[in-house]
């Protein structure tokens, strides 16, 4: 908005200011402030940077006052466009975030000031008075001219109501000098303002024609005996007209930084002379007017403090509610925004939407591209769910990727689902981060209210399950919760304690699973296959547990026991004189980590066992989550005899670079290419062109899941060098393994290397 206000009248240009601030209270205390100073003109005022663009199209200020942090637009922005603008108007910041860092950026883009807007908020008009052009009637250099202005601003006094502490002053140096006049003069830029007056009816006058103008030049009383006799002051308006003055003494002002602010003085309309004691009189009552200035000033400054220290306390409660790298609202603000919307719905009688989501595949791009990567990631994500949701809903950052938001009056559950579809496609399209291009999926749970709960730990508890089943599903979907997702729930929460219990005590068994050579069906190794038993209880699946375990970072330690637990128990059979010539056990990559190689070997010699018996076993994907250290382990363990297999080839990425480039010992073809490979038909071409493209590269091939005959039958035909699986035995016990063996029917020999 354009404001025209007139400046007062000092004979002077006025400066054409314009104030650029989104609080309008801020806006119009100090437009009240500026327009009773001189040589200050208002000309518009803008509450954000994009109003404030337009008004400069059609206005031209000579100054603007901007703060930085506005919606649409911060005022750095601006500040770096008015460089380029001719002529450059002088820009003073105004800012209630006065950090060293806003400083230097904005000084650096070009600001000519920078002040807090809580603690210097007064100092705008001198700095605006001393800019601005006029008569030149100021002592000393300009810099010790705005420190006295400033000196002035600091005790916020100008344009005051009469107080009594002052007035009574000003009656007992007026009855003592027995003046007629007496009067504490404060000498702004351009006027000279009268604090308190006695026998006097002006409230101010210019400066250049004041008599305290010149007394506050130096420290002592300033004295004119008869001013129509002093070529100084003959023709002034003040002695010439009203008030006739003809006698002046004044004493300066000086208060505790040094500066002299003004004056106690006494006026008289006939020449005369003060006698020693009122001269005396005059300075003890002025440091009196010094002491109450002092006085009014700290209660000042302990008001500021104390405001000060509330708008911090504000600034904190308001941090302590927002997550420091997004900028929404956190878990908190989200818990205590909720609970305000459900009153409020059940108040009007309206549905709102409470929905739990996650970026699926976040920590790879974290743990694989950096956390700087992953920080600008979720910054973009948060942008887009903005965009997505309306302004009116909450949106809050929960911890790590996951998001809170409510949606509110919700009028059907059609709308909700629309919204969630909406939010998985834009969070699933690619983003551009730091030149990369990066995907990551989006899945969401919802509950909603009153139909699923009143209570706010139940509405995100019960989105989070929904969450929890969406993800079973295969992820980038999502799914509103229903009493019966409840059960899962509980079921999984006992399965968790139950894999606690087990590991902590060693609950879990070993089963070893015979590998024979396909061409005399020969004995040549066992691998270790973990088993839990549970009395009186369904068997879970290690395809089930495992990967629980290593969610519920247990996964190390429960590897480490069976690396353990399976070289005791091959030691044991040396001794026996019935162990097979080599030991496999699977890894997981968790596993693969700084420590791995010397445990192993460790291992190894704790139990007397030569490296070159044991062979690990990994996956394709577990290696690629961190490939050039699943390498380096794989490198420096094969170098003292440790063997590999790539474990399950054909379900992964199934890479040939990989193949060569890590340079394992074995390749193991995953059971479902075994299954239909007697009929000859497409599978069958795979296994085919798997051994003949291992063999080529000098790797033994082993089959899993081998059951009839036809399919050792056809392994044969192929050249496969081993096999595994139920068609001569399945994983046995340790002790069933012995009698296995000592039934003497299978022979057992060295492994093909």
């Amino acid at each position: 908005m354009v404001n025209t206000s007139t400046p007062q009248a000092t004979g002077a240009p006025a400066r054409r200011v314009m104030l650029i601030d989104d609080s309008s209270a801020v806006r119009v205390r100090l437009a009240d402030l500026l327009t009773r100073t001189g040589a200050v003109q208002i000309i518009a005022q803008a509450a954000n940077i994009s109003a404030a663009r337009d008004l400069l199209n059609t206005q031209d200020p000579d100054t603007i006052i901007v703060d930085l942090e506005m919606p649409g637009g911060g005022g750095l922005d601006l500040i770096a466009e008015l460089r380029n603008r001719e002529p450059t108007p002088l820009v003073i910041v105004l800012t209630n975030h006065p950090t060293a860092e806003y400083r230097a950026r904005s000084l650096a883009l070009g600001a000519h000031h920078f002040l807090d807007k809580t603690l210097e908020f007064q100092n705008v008009p001198a700095i605006l008075q001393q800019l601005a052009p006029r008569p030149d009637h100021s002592d000393g250099t300009p810099a010790a001219e705005m420190a006295r202005l400033l000196s002035l601003m600091s005790y916020q006094i100008l344009d005051t109501p009469a107080e009594s502490a002052f007035d009574d002053l000003t009656a007992l140096v007026a009855q003592i000098c027995a003046t007629p006049i007496a009067l504490i003069s404060l000498v702004d830029a351009d006027r000279q303002w009268f604090k308190s007056r006695h026998g006097l009816n002006t409230e101010s006058t210019a400066r250049s024609i004041s008599f305290c103008h010149h007394a506050i030049a130096g420290d002592e009383l300033f004295v004119v005996q008869d001013a129509t006799c002093d070529e100084r002051f003959a023709d002034n308006p003040l002695v010439t007209g009203d008030p006739l003055v003809r006698f002046y003494a004044g004493v300066p002002l000086k208060v505790n930084d040094g500066n002299n602010i003004g004056t106690l003085c006494v006026i008289d309309h006939v020449p005369r002379v003060l006698t020693a004691a009122q001269v005396e009189a005059l300075s003890i009552l002025a440091r009196q007017v010094v002491a109450r200035l002092e006085y009014r000033r700290l209660a000042l400054d302990l008001q500021v403090a104390h405001e000060a220290r509330q708008v911090a306390e504000r600034k904190l409660e308001a941090l302590a509610m927002r997550d420091d790298l997004t900028g929404l609202a956190n878990r908190a603000s989200f818990l205590h925004d909720l609970e305000h919307a459900i009153t409020l719905g059940l108040r009007q009688g309206r549905r709102l939407a409470c929905l739990y989501m996650d970026l699926d595949n976040f920590k790879l791009v974290n743990d694989s591209l950096g956390h700087p990567v992953g920080d600008a990631l979720l910054i973009a994500a948060t942008q887009r769910i903005r965009d997505t949701v309306r302004e009116s809903d909450i949106v809050a950052r929960l911890g790590g990727d996951e998001f809170g938001i409510v949606l509110l009056n919700v009028e059907a559950v059609a709308d909700v689902a629309h919204i969630a579809e909406k939010l998985i496609a834009r969070l699933t399209a690619s983003y551009e981060i730091a030149g990369q291009i990066v995907h990551v999926g989006c899945t969401v749970g919802i509950s909603m209210c009153p139909n699923d709960s009143l209570r706010v730990d139940t509405l995100i508890q019960q989105a989070d399950t929904a969450l929890y089943h969406a993800k079973a599903r295969g992820k980038g979907d999502y799914k509103f919760f229903a009493p019966v997702l409840n059960e899962t729930v509980k079921a999984r929460r006992r399965l968790e304690l139950d894999v606690r219990e087990a590991i902590t005590h060693r609950l879990f068994e070993l089963h070893y699973q015979p590998q024979y050579r396909c061409d005399g069906q020969t004995l040549v190794g066992v691998e270790a296959l973990i088993r839990w038993p549970r009395s009186g209880q369904t068997a879970v699946s290690p395809a089930v547990f495992l990967p629980l375990a290593d969610e519920l970072q247990l996964g190390d330690g429960l590897g480490a026991w069976v690396i353990g637990t399976a070289c005791a128990q091959f030691s044991q059979w040396q001794s026996m004189r019935c162990s097979p010539a080599r030991l496999a056990i699977n890894v997981a990559a968790s596993q693969l980590r700084e420590g791995f190689v010397e445990f192993v070997l460790d291992t190894l010699r704790a139990h007397g066992l030569s490296p070159t018996v044991l062979e690990l076993e990994i996956t394709e994907s577990q290696i690629l989550r961190d490939y050039e250290q699943a390498k380096a382990i794989i490198s420096q363990l094969r170098g003292h005899g440790v063997g590999f297999a790539l474990d399950d080839f054909g379900t992964g990425y199934s890479s040939l670079t990989l193949l060569k480039d890590l340079q394992v010992d074995a390749l193991k073809i995953d059971r479902s290419f075994v299954h239909d490979i007697a009929a000859g038909n497409g599978d069958a071409t795979i296994v085919s062109a798997l051994i003949a493209l291992a063999h080529r590269l000098r790797l033994r091939v082993t089959a899993e899941g081998v059951e009839t005959a036809a399919q050792l039958v056809a392994l044969r035909g192929m050249a496969c060098d081993e096999f595994q699986g139920f068609l001569l035995s399945p994983a046995l016990a340790s002790a069933q393994l012995v009698e296995f063996l000592a039934a003497g029917n299978i022979e057992y020999s060295e492994p093909i290397k």
